[in-house]
């Protein structure tokens, strides 16, 4: 009975985290789109509205983490059923299969974030309290490409 409390909380919790995910994530698209500077609802800024998504992101994936865990068993009793195996797997099978698909995951999610990293753009110098100053007319900020030697080519952005 105690893992059905806990699975009816987890569930809520993912509920109410992806309730928040959606409402943030729409109010920032659509009433507070980047470039909206100085605009704010409740006296919160898109920054504000963004920090509460990234915490009900982070709620919502160790809620499903835990949720994972929780029904771990369906979840081998299902692999078993898709891979038309009659006995299941061992102890030692399951975590093998496990590990496996851990590394798998950290593997994309690691290789993602390199290759996300390897493509940024970053503006240096320029207008304000943007950073960038790339919408103001007659500004000269400079645009830094990384190279993959880590070796920045800097290039000058002419308005």
């Amino acid at each position: 009975m105690a893992t059905m409390r806990w699975r009816i909380l987890v569930d809520v919790t993912s509920l109410l985290a992806g309730c928040v995910l959606l409402w943030t994530g729409t109010l920032m698209w659509f009433i507070l789109p980047p470039g909206s500077r100085g605009s704010h609802i409740w006296q919160m800024t898109r920054h504000d509205f963004g920090e509460i998504h990234q915490w009900a992101a982070v709620v919502m994936v160790v809620s499903i983490l835990i949720h994972v865990f929780l029904n771990w068993q369906w979840f081998v009793g299902m692999i078993n059923k898709l891979m038309n195996r009659s006995k299941p797997l061992t102890k030692r099978g399951r975590f093998i299969a496990g590990l496996a698909t851990l590394i798998i995951l950290i593997g994309l999610l690691g290789g993602s974030l390199l290759i996300a990293n390897s493509q940024k753009v970053i503006l240096q110098g320029g207008g304000g309290a943007g950073g960038g100053g790339r919408h103001r007319g007659g500004d000269h900020s400079q645009l830094v490409v990384p190279k993959p030697d880590s070796l920045d080519v800097v290039i000058n952005v002419g308005h």
